[in-house]
């Protein structure tokens, strides 16, 4: 659910870059950072929203890690992918 609202928020975002080119607040280069930007922010959430569900399935699934074991605790955990971190 938190996905789609976040998909429908920047949908909404966008039809205001949209219209904001379309009435001359915008050159088309800004209006392509702007798109880019918005839409590099929710990939990057989207990512953040699915690692953060999978992380808790794995948590709650003692059969799926079965013969894992822990080489650190309580320590930050990063990824950094195309969309950034």
């Amino acid at each position: 659910m938190e996905i789609i609202l976040c998909i429908l928020k920047t949908f909404l975002l966008c039809a205001e870059k949209i219209f904001g080119l379309l009435t001359g607040k915008y050159t088309l280069s800004e209006f392509e950072i702007e798109l880019e930007k918005l839409l590099k922010d929710l990939g990057k959430e989207i990512c953040r929203i699915v690692l953060q569900e999978l992380d808790e399935k794995i948590y709650k699934d003692k059969k799926e890690r079965e013969n894992w074991r822990v080489v650190q605790k309580n320590c930050e955990r990063t990824i950094t992918m195309k969309f950034g971190m």
